[in-house]
């Protein structure tokens, strides 16, 4: 018996040494480095996570504080990370030992009204030798699939902090825009009482009058467009901090728009692209998709199981636990024929490998785009900003010598209201230049910022019970 054993042995190694042999995980294809030495421009001032802080606008840090905890589209997010998780542990479960309990108890009498009473109790654990790292890749592709997501949320979080600060710019220039149309208005109605006035002297004819009037109804048309945008951005901002119109009121702000902070140093290319979620997300779909080939390819071996039982019956409850019989065991399964399966799913993970790859260096790529062009857009804005300042000043200079001319008769009405328009409408793209220029820094700050962690907003209102 001794022999007969020995000799199993010997053969069971033979073979695990020989399938051991057969082992040929692919080797994981490393992503092409992208990332360039150094970016075009940069400034000097540190790069946060929570980069909407350096605006130093109270007012902002509410509102995105708001809409991290309740936005209802970044509560899709984390239930879709927390299913991730989920699936992570569930993955990760057959790294380790099975174990089952059963009982059962009967009653059986027979015609001559004799009872018999019999109880039964079993206990089985079942593990699979993991030799081929089949369980583990699994395991640890839903582990990478679940840091994945949660990369995911990052990159979800940061882009919705751009849309509300860029949403809250909006409506304050909104807001300032009708202010500032409301001065406007006042004027060329105090223009248009004074037209009049000439007009009754025989100064002036009617022609003139009403020009002055159609510029009146034009601005009073712009203040209504400006209101109506107004209310469409408070609706909008509502929607994107997760509340409902009737219960918002954006937070008062003194001042008008927040002037840009420093520009914010641009650093090391490589590190910038790492830290952000997007990029990490894809590099985490690509190691996810490796550990998948593996996994893939190990469906394609053998399997040991080892298995073991408790076993007794006993003819009353308190005898069931007195005698048990134990069984261990161990089998192996070999697939032999399968239509090419296992063989193709293999091919499946290896294309869906290179998928993610590629995936990853476009991530790459555009995220250096996004960069380079918030870079750009940086200093495009700010000489642009220059020139609107510079027309501006030129243009109440201008307005003012024409009234000095019109008022001595030397030049029309027309002059007048030509320079009268000219300075208004720069007045209006001046606000609006700057309002871009935060809007364009705040795409520079949310292209080098790192991403934020989901832990650190959880859901404030009141969500369904756990059953």
């Amino acid at each position: 018996m001794h022999s007969l054993l020995s000799r199993y042995r010997l053969w069971l190694t033979l073979l695990l040494a020989t399938l051991a042999g057969c082992q040929q995980t692919p080797r994981p294809v490393e992503p092409a480095e992208l990332a360039p030495g150094a970016f075009s421009a940069g400034g000097s001032a540190e790069v946060h996570t929570r980069w909407w802080r350096s605006l130093d606008s109270a007012a902002l840090d509410e509102l995105i504080q708001q809409a991290l905890h309740d936005n209802r589209s970044l509560r899709a997010t984390r239930a879709r990370l927390e299913q991730a998780r989920a699936v992570a542990r569930r993955e990760g479960a057959p790294r380790w030992p099975s174990v089952n309990a059963s009982g059962e108890a009967s009653r059986e009498r027979t015609d001559q009204d004799v009872t018999t009473e019999l109880f039964s109790g079993r206990a089985s654990a079942s593990w699979e030798l993991d030799l081929w790292g089949r369980v583990d890749a699994a395991a640890d592709a839903a582990a990478l699939d679940a840091q994945a997501r949660a990369a995911a949320w990052s990159d979800a979080a940061i882009t919705l902090t751009g849309e509300v600060a860029n949403t809250w710019f909006r409506l304050r220039e909104a807001r300032l825009r009708g202010a500032l149309l409301e001065d406007q208005l006042e004027v060329n109605r105090r223009v248009l009482k004074l037209i009049r006035l000439r007009r009754r002297q025989g100064q002036v004819g009617s022609a003139d009058v009403l020009r002055q009037e159609q510029l009146v109804e034009q601005t009073r048309g712009q203040l209504i467009g400006t209101r109506r945008e107004s209310e469409r951005l408070r609706l909008q901002l509502a929607a994107l901090v997760g509340t409902t119109p009737d219960r918002f009121q954006p937070p008062e702000a003194s001042g008008g728009l927040p002037s840009a902070p420093p520009e914010p140093d641009t650093g090391v290319p490589a590190e910038v692209l790492e830290r952000r979620p997007d990029v990490r997300q894809a590099l985490l779909n690509v190691r996810a998709a490796d550990e998948r080939v593996a996994a893939a390819f190990a469906e394609r071996l053998p399997r040991i199981e080892l298995g073991a039982s408790l076993t007794d019956t006993a003819v009353s409850a308190g005898d069931l636990f007195q005698d048990w019989v134990s069984t261990v065991s161990a089998s192996l399964s070999l697939p032999l024929i399968d239509g090419g399966r296992r063989r193709a799913e293999t091919d499946r993970a290896r294309a869906a490998l290179r998928v993610a790859i590629n995936d990853y260096e476009q991530s790459m790529l555009d995220a250096i785009r996004e960069v380079e062009d918030a870079l750009s857009a940086e200093q495009r804005q700010r000489e642009r900003l220059t020139s609107l300042r510079e027309q501006l000043r030129l243009a109440e200079q201008v307005l003012e010598r024409i009234r000095s001319r019109y008022t001595r008769g030397a030049t029309d009405y027309l002059d007048v209201l030509d320079a009268l328009v000219s300075k208004q409408e720069l007045e209006r793209r001046v606000l609006t230049a700057r309002r871009e220029l935060l809007q364009n820094r705040v795409t520079l700050h949310r292209t080098l910022a790192g991403g934020l962690d989901p832990e650190d907003y959880s859901p404030r209102t009141e969500q369904p019970p756990d059953e």
